[in-house]
């Protein structure tokens, strides 16, 4: 119990901070240069080739008078692809955004950040399906380890904050509650056939509980 609740105790805190960064700023694209000048270039580039090239990676899709505006594609020198709604340079609406080596977000944008429903698959095949807020996981959701731990509820910042974790082990089966980001209460299933019922603490039993044995 101890080795599995460490492990836990490593999603809880770590895993659930999943590496924004890489889906963040540096990969959207904002046009710095906005003025007349350039938008003439722009939309006559978009007209004459059906592409409009730049240093980050080349677009291919709507514009109106040199914005990105509509539906459109952006494939960054990165290898990061974007494919979805855009408004005035900017993700809005809803898309899908890949990211190399990273995973893969499908879902809402608002002002280039994840906001809303979306979906975050990663590519070890760890899933947040739920809320986004302001490019983070934020609001109700439900997230998925690939060793079959899964947080649902409330996640506030990437971090999950208020709902159920369950996950099996050599050991048996657990039902763990949080609340305001701490375990509050915890169901044991042994593989032995007892049970505990009662308070823990990210490594071990711990507080007010009931052990029952067969």
């Amino acid at each position: 119990f101890y080795k599995k609740r460490k492990k836990l105790g490593l999603w809880g805190i770590v895993g659930l901070m999943v590496l924004e960064l890489v889906v963040s700023e540096s990969f959207l694209y904002k046009a710095s240069n906005n003025d007349l000048y350039n938008r003439v270039l722009r939309e006559y580039e978009i007209r004459r080739v059906g592409q409009i090239q730049l240093t980050e990676g080349i677009y291919e899709g709507s514009t109106d008078f040199g914005y990105f505006t509509g539906k459109g594609k952006f494939s960054y020198t990165s290898g990061a692809e974007y494919n979805g709604d855009w408004k005035n340079n900017e993700f809005n609406g809803d898309g899908v955004l890949k990211v190399p080596i990273e995973g893969t977000y499908q879902g809402a944008f608002n002002n280039s950040q994840k906001s809303g429903q979306g979906i975050f698959t990663w590519d070890d095949g760890t899933v947040y399906e739920g809320e986004w807020k302001e490019d983070q996981m934020w609001g109700q959701g439900k997230y998925t380890s690939t060793d079959g731990v899964v947080y649902s509820g409330t996640f506030q910042k990437n971090l999950f904050y208020e709902g159920s974790c369950t996950f099996k082990n050599n050991t048996g089966s657990y039902n763990l509650t949080y609340k305001d980001g701490v375990i509050d209460n915890a169901i044991i299933d042994y593989l032995d056939g007892s049970t505990y019922t009662g308070t823990c603490n990210e490594t071990s039993l711990s507080g007010t509980g009931t052990m029952s044995f067969i």
